[in-house]
């Protein structure tokens, strides 16, 4: 299935970027194998990203931009006054959809979505994969989007042992921790501004 991105920019420049976990622990509201830790090593784990995933079947690019973004924050974007810019296909190879809010509201956005997840399910969190949310400047998102962060070593052995099939894992995943088409996102809102 396709895939379909979202970024949320505001009037005065400034776009929310989220940080994905290493590991995750529910999805789609349930619970996975606790017998196997470390749970689930997440694609792009422990990177900057904007929010996505796949498409369901039949479902069209912003709706699953949306669905997606409402999964992984607890916020139902279409109910907190805003608008939907553009959505294009990059690179033939996923959707990327451009929100605004106002600049007054980003900031507290951003405050209500990491209170969400850090309540979890109790946050309306679907898709445990986030561990925060941040604003930045947009001509800065390059600087974080699709440029690798450091993960603990711990973490980055299990990372490892999951791209490679190793361990508790079955198979290889190597194309999990691809973070560069962020920074094709990254690129492709500055050049918006």
């Amino acid at each position: 299935m396709p895939q379909t991105y979202i970024s949320v920019i505001d009037t005065e420049g400034n776009v929310l970027v989220a940080r994905k976990k290493v590991y995750g622990t529910f999805f789609k509201g349930k619970p996975i194998n606790k017998e196997t830790p470390p749970y689930q090593v997440l694609n792009g784990a422990g990177q900057y990203v904007f929010n996505g995933g796949k498409l369901d079947y039949g479902e069209k690019p912003e709706a699953g931009a949306l669905r997606e973004f409402k999964e992984e924050t607890g916020i139902d974007l279409e109910t907190i006054g805003g608008k939907i810019l553009k959505t294009e296909k990059i690179n033939n190879a996923f959707y990327f959809t451009v929100f605004c809010l106002s600049s007054e509201k980003l900031n507290e956005f951003a405050e209500s979505i990491n209170g969400n997840i850090h309540k979890g399910l109790d946050g309306g969190i679907i898709d445990d994969e986030l561990s925060e949310v941040c604003v930045v400047k947009i001509i800065n998102a390059g600087k974080l989007l699709g440029v690798r962060q450091k993960l603990e070593p711990k973490d980055q052995g299990n990372v490892d042992h999951y791209i490679n099939g190793k361990g508790p894992y079955k198979k290889s995943h190597k194309d999990s921790q691809s973070i560069d088409w962020y920074g094709v996102m990254a690129k492709f809102i500055i050049e918006m501004i």
